[in-house]
């Protein structure tokens, strides 16, 4: 959905994942809703500061590909204080 200089996107079925964003918030530091390049990312949706929606579209890919790699260079810290309670 686009509206007023921004596009929202929501998950499927209206799922929200709060206890995945408070992970990835203590992970990175952050306060959620997670803000990624000009994404936010929360546990109900995520919106890009971009009211057209193919330019929205590549813009989430960017932030997508950001966030990711902000995780990948947590791993260390993932496994260290996770590995015991799996």
């Amino acid at each position: 959905m686009s509206n007023d200089g921004t596009t929202t996107y929501v998950y499927v079925d209206n799922v929200t994942f709060p206890a995945l964003y408070d992970f990835f918030g203590e992970l990175l530091h952050s306060k959620v809703p997670l803000e990624v390049r000009d994404g936010k990312f929360g546990p109900g949706e995520i919106i890009i500061s971009n009211g057209d929606k193919s330019q929205a579209d590549a813009h989430l890919g960017l932030c997508i590909k950001e966030l990711q790699e902000l995780v990948h260079a947590k791993k260390s810290q993932i496994f260290d204080r996770y590995a015991d309670t799996a």
